[in-house]
């Protein structure tokens, strides 16, 4: 049996951000574009809660309910401490063989990451450190690449040795060694832009409870007159994936959905959610966002065939939401969007497209899975498909808490990146003039004295 109670709301704890903020409410923005993403899938994600003796509509309205509160939970978990850790992995195995990983961790301005790609037998390795400089939001950044000489062969041998010898001297510069990015070039980058909004915890706060708002009220609606979603038929009882399950046909209120919108507009227009989006997709001064136009967009739209199938697993969340692009054949060519809750504080949310479309067949997936008590985070995706050109990928990144100290030391040999430019810049140069036919170097030799006189 199911817990019945949700996760107590706690306050939650900001962290560092790379945008320019008063308090750093990085945390909180993270979560914001998590929340986002739960608000793409709809009414799919759904919590853990039992509630006996219900009708399978009540059990739809129920677990949309229980969505809600997981999702406000998530949003005001509160982290293990200030340290953000990152695991990372990717792999494709066709139709190249690629391979790659990525760790770290990170808090208050210092930070230690790994990471290395693999492909066509070279593989490059790179290591990043941030340190925190006193009276400053910008930290000092360190980089150091190692496996580059490889890609000076790889190039030899799929453009030519020419521009293997040209990009050569300049990968001898890089290659293993350590440079530095003070931490005045982020500092000058971030004032003079003049369209970074800037954000108070205040203001991450406010955003989050009105974008809320219409979510839980009218996407995540409990079947009263507010609904986005309303139950059109009642299928029976369906065993789906092992889970035993009530299916049902759900459809799309037409005016709650408009309204929805046009309640997300107030959001929008009251907020720094406007000067966000702004800032993220510019418009000219006279051309607003166009939620103006939701009447107009809409006026003409039939919400008739807007239905899709849902499996209500017995605990009483939403197993499944099932998207046909076809209603008359449901055999493929739809998108599931899962929740395959087994317990516990994490709760996966998965995009499955199954495909069968001009000889293209195989399945693309893609999830996240949110932890309701610490705000971990976690995403991955599952590339399958046939076809002409078969593409089979797959990779993960995770977000996790820690209280662990990050002490970072910067490397005493690294060289300014101005530096490396200005060596690089003379290096290609260089290797270009020694490629050029001995008429035009002895030409540039006699232009070069001439300025000099």
């Amino acid at each position: 049996m199911q817990d019945d109670t949700s996760p107590s709301p706690v306050q939650p704890e900001t962290s560092a951000t790379q945008m320019k903020t008063k308090k750093r409410p990085g945390r909180k923005l993270l979560l914001l574009g998590s929340l986002l993403v739960v608000f793409l899938v709809g009414g799919a994600a759904a919590a853990y809660v039992s509630v006996f003796n219900k009708s399978p509509e009540e059990k739809f309205y129920s677990a949309l309910g229980n969505t809600g509160q997981a999702l406000e939970s998530f949003l005001d978990a509160e982290p293990r401490g200030e340290t953000m850790n990152v695991n990372g992995s990717l792999n494709l195995s066709s139709p190249i063989a690629v391979d790659g990983s990525v760790e770290g961790k990170y808090a208050n301005g210092n930070g230690m990451f790994t990471a290395d790609i693999g492909g066509f037998g070279v593989r490059v390795n790179a290591e990043v450190r941030s340190q925190a400089v006193e009276g400053s939001d910008a930290p000092d950044i360190f980089v150091k690449l190692d496996g580059l000489k490889g890609v000076e062969g790889l190039l030899g041998a799929f453009a030519g040795e020419s521009v293997a010898q040209q990009v050569g001297p300049a990968i001898d510069l890089i290659d293993t060694k350590w440079i530095a990015v003070d931490h005045t070039i982020f500092e000058q980058a971030v004032a003079q832009d003049d369209e970074l909004p800037m954000l108070s915890e205040e203001e991450v706060e406010e955003i989050k409870n009105r974008a809320l708002q219409p979510i839980t009220e009218r996407l995540l609606g409990s079947g009263d007159d507010k609904a986005v979603f309303t139950v059109v038929e009642e299928l029976g009882s369906e065993e789906f994936d092992g889970v035993s399950t009530e299916k049902l046909r759900v459809g799309v209120n037409k005016d709650n959905f408009i309204a929805f919108l046009k309640e997300y507009e107030a959001v929008v227009n009251e907020t720094k959610l406007k000067d966000l989006l702004e800032a993220a997709y510019p418009r000219s001064a006279d051309e607003p966002i166009p939620f103006d136009e939701i009447d107009e967009a809409f006026a003409d739209v039939d919400f008739a065939n807007a239905k899709a199938d849902v499996w209500v697993a017995s605990d009483k969340y939403i197993r499944n939401v099932r998207i046909y692009t076809n209603q008359e054949d449901t055999s493929t060519n739809y998108l599931d969007i899962m929740i395959p809750y087994e317990g516990g504080d994490d709760i996966p949310v998965m995009l499955k497209a199954t495909i069968d479309d001009d000889g293209a067949t195989g399945e693309l997936t893609s999830g996240v899975t949110f932890n309701t008590q610490t705000g971990d985070i976690s995403f991955s995706y599952d590339v399958d498909m046939g076809g002409s050109v078969a593409v089979k990928s797959s990779g993960e990144l995770s977000f996790t808490s820690s209280d662990e100290a990050v002490d970072v030391s910067a490397p005493d040999d690294a060289t300014n990146v101005y530096e490396i430019i200005g060596l690089i810049q003379q290096q290609l140069q260089q290797s270009l003039q020694s490629q050029l036919p001995d008429e035009f170097q002895q030409q540039l030799q006699l232009d070069d004295i001439e300025l000099s006189l």
